[in-house]
């Protein structure tokens, strides 16, 4: 059971999210539709597998893809919330392949943490 506090937040539990743009690193090989599907179907098994509960979406595909990744994160500080939770987002996108060293290269990081609020 969740324990919801007089703010009407839940106690403990974070929404960790990051927005970003992944860039191909060959400009003449633009990001696919079918590889936008893999690197989301990468990332959510990576963040299944680490037992968070992610939420990611993608827009677009060629030469720009924009990604909004979201994990829940159970800690009593949002400060170690976000360092965890922005930890487990890097490990999947590496798994994913999205690093200057892999097939896209991830820019115009946005990190964000809030509280978890009750449906």
């Amino acid at each position: 059971m969740l324990d919801v506090g007089a703010s009407g937040s839940v106690a403990g539990m974070y929404v960790v999210g990051l927005a970003l743009t992944v860039t191909p690193i060959d400009a003449a090989a633009p990001i696919t539709p079918d590889a936008v599907t893999d690197m989301v179907e990468a990332i959510v098994d990576r963040l299944d597998e680490q037992g968070l509960v992610p939420d990611v979406g993608a827009e677009g595909f060629g030469p720009e893809v924009k990604l909004r990744i979201e994990v829940l994160v159970a800690d009593d500080s949002e400060a170690r919330a976000l360092v965890s939770g922005v930890t487990a987002i890097e490990q999947a996108l590496e798994a994913a392949g999205i690093e200057p060293e892999g097939m896209g290269s991830p820019s115009h990081l946005e990190p964000s943490v809030k509280i978890l609020e009750p449906a």
